[in-house]
């Protein structure tokens, strides 16, 4: 009978030890774990190993809350296990961490847009939101519209970044005279006063987001596809295929090509 009953809690603890090993108790009795989500961010899940708001660690984490409420986004902090990976593999951390939106995201409804301005996008109904990595062992959540999701993916042919590079010169300048400047020496004084140039460039931003709206892109994605198109060349194609509105709009190019560097 002993004997019986021994081998019996043998067995058991056996079984035990198997099954704890690759499931957790939540798992074995069907109980479901409560999913984290990132706050301001219903039904996205945090990422396991990046759980805490930055400025946990230092007891602040009122500017990242500000920005949440402002400005739509918030940052969250790699653990010291998950940042040790990342030093280790980053490109494979953010890898995984992708994946893992990927699966979860379209589980729940969310349609994957794709990647530009080195973000991650999805989308569902009316709302978008991006993922990316803006510093080592960090991640960032943001909130935006379906069509800025869109305009940070869109992409430009040749023909497109040109037509595009003279559709923003016109804003930028059409944009300048609005605002009392129609030299380059008014756009020098502008820049000087450094809070009213913030507010300028801020609303100048708006604009040129607004005149590349037809060409499916926003402003980030623009500066994205420049930065790694053949600008020397397409810029040689311009001032050899119209001149006359290189002359023309020679403040408006002045203006664009500070706002895109």
């Amino acid at each position: 009978m002993k004997k019986s009953l021994f081998s019996t809690l043998l067995v058991f603890v056996c079984v035990f030890m198997v099954f704890s090993h690759n499931l957790s108790w939540a798992n074995i009795f069907n109980i479901q774990a409560e999913v984290k989500e990132v706050k301001g961010f219903p039904g996205v899940p945090l990422y396991p190993g990046a759980e805490s708001i930055a400025g946990t660690e230092m007891g602040d984490t009122e500017w990242t809350l500000e920005k949440l409420k402002e400005e739509g986004y918030i940052w969250y902090e790699f653990s010291k296990n998950l940042c040790q990976e990342y030093n280790e593999d980053p490109q494979g951390v953010d890898g995984r961490i992708i994946d893992f939106y990927k699966k979860k995201l379209g589980g729940t409804g969310w349609t994957y847009i794709g990647e530009g301005v080195r973000t991650q996008h999805w989308a569902k109904e009316n709302k978008a939101i991006g993922v990316s990595f803006p510093a080592d062992c960090s991640i960032k959540y943001e909130h935006m519209s379906v069509e800025e999701a869109k305009g940070n993916c869109g992409e430009l042919d040749e023909d497109g970044l040109l037509n595009a590079y003279v559709a923003c010169a016109q804003k930028a300048q059409e944009f300048c005279k609005e605002n009392g400047i129609s030299s380059p020496e008014d756009y020098m004084n502008r820049m000087a006063d450094e809070q009213s140039y913030e507010s300028f460039k801020k609303k100048m931003e708006a604009c040129l987001n607004a005149g590349l709206k037809p060409f499916g892109v926003t402003l980030s994605r623009f500066r994205e596809i420049k930065e790694k198109s053949n600008y020397d060349e397409i810029m040689g194609r311009l001032y050899s295929e119209q001149q006359e509105k290189i002359t023309s709009l020679q403040l408006g190019f002045m203006i664009l090509g500070d706002i895109l560097e």
